[in-house]
């Protein structure tokens, strides 16, 4: 999918005025996490082009930075997005030059705003993880919002991983640093495959697949990729992320 992730670089370089995204702007941050998560989102565009027709609709709950939208809507999907306030504000001269709406909901206490059977393909991609309710909630209204015949995509981390497992057996916690503060960008709670199973199938979904998948993320060493790729042929849901696909 680097077509995709080609155009997203120049449609976001050029809303910049032509800079290049490493060129120290006020995104700069933004665009280092879009270099690091390349791979993750390659693989995202990758399934949401299997779910792709005409007119079809898109939302991505965690919107964030936006690339997700920008993908979906370069693939065919007319796309929205949904975060909390502060980072629609934040992000809000992004979506409107690409003409993508973003709502903005704190999903522990609010819907959706969108009404039932609004979207036929729901992202939540590495959200779950920083959620300081249970994911219940979240699960259940994309259900509600998933038109029928539409699909809810799922990606994070893998809490029985083996870098994870490692840790334990060395005596280290697998959470989040007690030293730093719980903001937004912190794992309050990582997933099982089982559990993510209990949560779609108490959202009244039907769970069509589980992946496990170890990203190339870049700040993981060339020995620690090898021996995770060697780890994940014996071990596969040692593996470092996990994808779930449900059905409505």
């Amino acid at each position: 999918m680097t077509d995709i992730l080609t155009a997203i670089r120049a449609l976001l370089a050029a809303q910049e005025g032509g800079q290049d995204l490493e060129a120290g702007n006020r995104y700069n941050e933004d665009f280092r996490y879009f270099d690091f998560h390349q791979d993750r989102l390659a693989y995202l565009f990758f399934l949401l082009r299997r779910y792709a027709h005409p007119g079809r609709k898109f939302l991505d709950i965690g919107s964030l930075f936006g690339y997700n939208c920008l993908g979906a809507k370069l693939i065919g999907y007319e796309a929205s997005g949904l975060d909390l306030p502060k980072y629609v504000s934040t992000f809000a001269p992004r979506f409107q030059a690409q003409g993508i709406e973003n709502r903005a909901a704190d999903l522990k206490k609010e819907a959706i705003p969108w009404p039932d059977e609004s979207f036929d393909v729901v992202l939540a991609s590495e959200v779950l993880e920083h959620l300081s309710f249970h994911p219940a909630r979240l699960f259940s209204e994309a259900a509600r919002v998933l038109k029928l015949g539409g699909r809810l995509i799922v990606t994070t981390p893998n809490l029985i991983r083996l870098n994870n497992v490692a840790k334990m057996l060395l005596g280290r916690s697998i959470n989040w640093d007690i030293r730093d503060n719980y903001w937004d960008g912190a794992h309050r709670r990582e997933f099982t495959a089982a559990e993510l199973r209990e949560l779609v199938k108490g959202s009244g979904l039907t769970l069509e697949s589980v992946e496990f998948k170890n990203f190339n993320y870049p700040n993981i060493s060339w020995p620690v990729k090898l021996l995770n790729r060697a780890a994940g042929l014996i071990f596969p849901g040692r593996r470092g992320n996990l994808i779930v696909v449900a059905g409505k």
